[in-house]
């Protein structure tokens, strides 16, 4: 009787790892454990957006805000 539990629980483990392999091998869907690609890929294109435009207006020496020196001293 030892064997038919042994195999049970070897069998319960086997499958359970089969059914892990099932749900990784497919990461990208709408599932609900499934990578939220489109929420990645908007944070991205957000902050890119931020980085960009933030370098752009860093070489504008019009938008400068020199009072903050001034304000220091």
């Amino acid at each position: 009787w030892l064997g038919i539990v042994v195999i049970v629980i070897a069998s319960f483990t086997l499958l359970g790892i089969e059914s892990i392999a099932n749900q990784i091998e497919q990461p990208f869907g709408y599932d609900s454990n499934d990578l939220r690609l489109d929420s990645f890929c908007n944070q991205l294109r957000v902050e890119l957006n931020m980085l960009t435009h933030a370098a752009v207006d860093a070489r504008d020496i019009s938008r400068w805000d020199l009072n903050v020196f001034v304000a220091n001293k």
